[in-house]
């Protein structure tokens, strides 16, 4: 695997990081090789990168500054929203880059608690953000796709009740972004330390929408490490056919082991053909 490496210039190192995610996928690189961008394009400035004419990424977060205000400044972001804005410029520039890859459709079920009733409703998405209520992933996950919302009005019935709310994949992504919650709307960090599943299998007791193609293997982990959303420092690992590659900014290192997963935060799984 040729790496691009990419310098830390105004504390971008989440951007560095959301970056990797594509530079070292041989799908999406293919894809891209295929396309022509503007001078002023996302897909332009990945090629750039790609063929080496850089060792950074600012023009890319130019793009983005100038869309959204707030990334203007050495402010350190939040990979997981980074990733999101990427997908969208990128979709608006060329919609098959993106839905090929990371597009996957969700159908969710209502039920009311009071009645009965029950109504769907489907929805396009690009990851899965879980919250952390233990140490295990699956049974994270799990919890993710059966919830109970409160207070939630029924159509049918009128009532204001609690509703039994459970989550389908319809539609699953080749690209399967799992996001950690880690965080507490003040910014604050779970610390929890989530052991890796390195191959996922989604059976009929986590989702009742399965086919034989339905199993993924984890192919890369970013972190973050720090005490909160707002301040620390982000960096990757991906999986090669040999062993797993450290990319930190600019600098990388190979190994076999992986890194303190209390930092984990977003694992990328590619389905398997």
């Amino acid at each position: 695997m040729s790496l691009c490496l990419l310098e830390n210039i105004e504390n971008n190192c989440y951007l560095n990081t959301i970056l990797q995610i594509f530079l070292t996928d041989k799908d999406f690189i293919s894809k891209l090789s295929t396309i022509e961008g503007n001078q002023y394009s996302i897909i332009n400035n990945l090629i750039i990168i790609l063929n080496k004419l850089t060792t950074n990424s600012i023009s890319i977060k130019r793009l983005i500054e100038y869309k959204y205000n707030y990334y203007k400044g050495n402010n350190l972001q939040d990979a997981h929203e980074t990733f999101i804005i990427l997908l969208d410029l990128l979709e608006k520039e060329n919609k098959s880059l993106v839905k090929d890859l990371y597009h996957g459709i969700s159908l969710s079920k209502y039920i009311c608690s009071s009645c009965g009733h029950s109504f769907n409703t489907s929805d396009d998405f690009y990851d899965l953000t879980i919250g952390l209520i233990n140490d295990d992933l699956m049974s994270c996950l799990k919890n993710n796709f059966i919830q109970y919302i409160d207070d939630y009005k029924c159509d049918h019935c009128g009532n204001i009740c609690k509703h039994l709310k459970k989550m389908y994949i319809n539609k699953y992504p080749k690209r399967l972004i799992i996001v950690l919650n880690r965080y507490t709307s003040h910014g604050k960090k779970n610390n929890i330390s989530v052991p890796y599943v390195y191959h996922l299998k989604f059976t009929e007791s986590l989702n009742n929408n399965v086919n034989n193609n339905t199993n993924y293997y984890l192919s890369k982990i970013i972190y973050h490490v720090g005490s909160g959303s707002n301040n620390g420092h982000y960096c990757i690992d991906v999986l090669t056919s040999t062993d797993w590659i450290f990319i930190d900014d600019n600098i990388t290192n190979r190994h076999h082991n992986l890194m303190n997963n209390h930092n984990s935060y977003m694992l990328v799984y590619n389905l398997i053909d």
